[in-house]
């Protein structure tokens, strides 16, 4: 139904097979807000999935893109997307049902077993530096940007003729700047002004403070002298609160 190689009972296979095989960290994604999904539904998913006794779950609401068997859908008429009250629901659903479970929800869209944080994911996060190797791979080295090329054929052929087909972007400072206040504040640690103000030069608590009472008041963030962390209510409307603290040139 939602254009994938393989089906649900493959997929279910898939975690059995890799327990019995020895694996004691296994990681599994799951789909919401996919039309026309009901909350008894995903309830259902989750605690499907939950019966699986993974060490790490990630969530993502679906979004229709353009040139997918959905977009393409959506574009005849014959799909309506789940509404955003309907999405929130079950976001918010899956919190309470993960958290019950004994699950931390350590990012936005990450929740793990104590101790089983992704450590790659966690890298681009902390803004650690790291390395993309293959065609359309990314890379970091704390200053700029780069992708390879993604087709293949001239991947190889870039290799072949001892080249790089990369693209290369040089951040600016204040892109750095709000790419820590985004990546930072999507987590459960949030964000530290101390080290904010010592790595970018700026007072997000001074700057901002204007913005904190409101929504203190709306139980969307936790704040104390050094820290600013977004609470469950928080984490649904992350893009809009951080949009809020990026600086601009």
């Amino acid at each position: 139904y939602i254009n994938r190689a393989h089906t649900s009972d493959e997929a279910e296979s898939c975690l059995v097979n890799a327990r019995e095989a020895g694996f004691d960290n296994i990681s599994a994604d799951l789909i919401y807000a996919i039309p026309p999904e009901s909350m008894d539904y995903w309830q259902s998913d989750l605690r499907k999935l939950l019966s699986f006794d993974l060490e790490h779950i990630s969530l993502y609401g679906l979004t229709i893109e353009e040139k997918t068997a959905f977009g393409n859908w959506r574009k005849k008429g014959k799909l309506q997307e789940v509404p955003e009250e309907t999405s929130a629901r079950q976001y918010e659903l899956a919190i309470t049902e993960l958290k019950a479970a004994r699950y931390e929800h350590y990012e936005v869209s990450n929740f793990a077993k104590s101790g089983y944080y992704s450590r790659h994911n966690t890298g681009y996060w902390e803004d650690q530096k790291y390395l993309g190797v293959g065609p359309g791979a990314h890379s970091y080295d704390g200053t700029n940007r780069s992708f390879n090329i993604s087709n293949n054929a001239r991947y190889l052929e870039s290799i072949k003729n001892d080249e790089l087909a990369l693209t290369t972007e040089t951040l600016e400072p204040n892109d750095r700047l709000n790419d820590y206040i985004f990546t930072h504040l999507r987590t459960s640690k949030g964000i530290n002004f101390g080290e904010l103000k010592e790595r970018h030069g700026v007072n997000l608590k001074q700057d901002y403070k204007y913005l904190f009472d409101p929504w203190l008041a709306e139980e969307l963030i936790e704040l104390d002298e050094n820290v600013l962390k977004l609470t469950s209510k928080g984490f649904m409307i992350a893009d809009e609160i951080t949009w809020r603290l990026f600086y601009h040139d």
